[in-house]
């Protein structure tokens, strides 16, 4: 139970030291794919996202060929960017969360640690703070 939250501790520390090196990597290869990538984000609770824009010359193959082809473009981006977590040792750590479509030719991914929820550790350790801080100033304010 422990050796969870300490890699999460482990991930949330090396994700947050690594990832303007891995961004770097990932959109310096925008010329060579039919999506572009303006930025790799950290939410509150550490999960990674970015979106990815199809290219206005590639559109005409996401009509032709249709959501195969789009799911072949996101397949490729998820391999390239394993391959830049794998490099930091956080591949066994982290999982594709959600794939959601925006628009046309935009596309939401979203990776997280995947050993446990980080949102709901988060919640519980605040609700965890707020009952012992009430439960202090309720002996506090009977007792004084």
């Amino acid at each position: 139970m422990f050796k969870k939250y300490k890699l999460m501790f482990f991930y949330m520390k090396t994700i947050k030291k690594y990832l303007p090196e891995i961004e770097k990597k990932i959109i310096s290869k925008n010329n060579n794919r039919a999506y572009t990538i303006s930025s790799i984000k950290i939410d509150n609770i550490y999960r990674l996202y970015t979106v990815l824009n199809l290219k206005k010359e590639n559109t005409k193959n996401l009509e032709l060929y249709g959501y195969p082809y789009l799911d072949n473009e996101i397949k490729k981006f998820v391999k390239e960017i394993n391959n830049e977590l794998r490099e930091i040792g956080l591949t066994e750590l982290i999982g594709l969360s959600r794939i959601d479509k925006i628009g046309e030719n935009n596309v939401l991914i979203v990776i997280e640690y995947k050993l446990f929820d980080i949102g709901k550790f988060f919640k519980k350790l605040i609700y965890l703070g707020i009952s012992i801080i009430s439960i202090i100033i309720f002996l506090l304010f009977f007792y004084l």
